[in-house]
């Protein structure tokens, strides 16, 4: 069995629904794999919980935002981020820590963190034969979570965000 995790909002936008519907054909070659989908999004004005409720995929995994995060980050094989638009997220750093093999949206922030087929794969928003490929092949790039560990280590670490502030306000 492989588990694929998505943490976040249950919004429109951040690529959910879409993933949940791509799901079906990922199942088709691949039963083993199930997606867990760890967030909320009962507060939110664009949620999709209650859309996401009605898709019958018994390899999707819907649960609730908890505290405790970092337990489905290990018990997970690969970080799945499928949003349409995203500045740097912080679940996408939180993933790359744990050494996870990213899976992601080919936008904003997240090409700011993911180098293709080096720390992650990326695909085009709502691209299901890309997203589909990334899907199939995550498997075969061994070093991924190892080498987007080590880009948080180098360039995300709190020393380093640290020393990024300071001389922000040294020379502002």
């Amino acid at each position: 069995m492989k588990k694929f995790l998505y943490v976040g909002r249950f919004v429109k936008r951040k690529g959910i629904i879409f993933l949940a519907k791509v799901w079906e054909d990922v199942v088709k070659q691949h039963p083993d794999y199930y997606l867990y989908l760890l967030g909320s999004g009962e507060l939110q004005p664009d949620s999709c919980e209650e859309e996401l409720k009605k898709i019958n995929n018994k390899n999707i995994k819907i649960i609730k935002l908890t505290n405790n995060t970092k337990k489905y980050y290990e018990e997970s094989d690969v970080f799945i981020f499928p949003s349409e638009r995203e500045g740097l997220s912080n679940v996408l750093l939180e993933a790359m820590s744990m050494e996870l093999p990213i899976i992601a949206t080919e936008i904003g922030g997240n090409i700011e963190l993911i180098e293709d087929r080096k720390t992650g794969l990326l695909f085009k928003p709502n691209d299901k034969d890309g997203i589909l490929k990334a899907i199939n092949n995550i498997f075969k790039y061994k070093k991924l979570g190892i080498n987007a560990r080590k880009k948080i280590e180098k360039e995300y670490s709190l020393d380093k965000i640290s020393e990024r502030y300071i001389n922000l306000y040294e020379h502002t």
